[in-house]
């Protein structure tokens, strides 16, 4: 299924004046919101659908204003999370989804894949559907 919403966070960044870097981030993480310099820096190489999530869940992070705070691992977890489920909603719809679901009942790796999300984003799906 190609491009199976229209939500593009390419555009989205854009849209709220953050520019999105190609580079290393940290500790070995996929991406990372900088706040400082409103800025996403996403690890070389990544796939499509990897690329779209990271960008999404780290818009996600920007617009709640979140900020980076090592020491607060409860509330980081729950910061986490709540990215994940934002991401989800801009990536998924309702139709897509179930559709998706439908068609690979027993694999959700091969379900988020029909998606172009990761299976980490759809299982953020399906709780927030809970």
């Amino acid at each position: 299924m190609k491009h199976p919403t229209p939500y593009s966070p390419d555009a989205h960044a854009a849209s709220l004046g953050i520019r999105i870097v190609e580079a290393q981030p940290p500790a070995g993480a996929l991406a990372l919101w900088d706040e400082q310099t409103r800025t996403i820096i996403t690890a070389p190489g990544l796939l499509h659908r990897q690329r779209r999530c990271v960008i999404a869940h780290e818009l996600a992070h920007a617009t709640q204003g979140d900020t980076h705070s090592p020491l607060d691992t409860i509330a980081a977890l729950k910061r986490e999370r709540r990215a994940d489920a934002i991401a989800a909603g801009w990536l998924l719809n309702p139709t897509q989804t179930a559709r998706a679901l439908a068609l690979y009942p027993d694999n959700l790796t091969a379900a988020a894949a029909e998606l172009e999300v990761t299976d980490r984003i759809l299982e953020a799906w399906l709780r927030a559907q809970k």
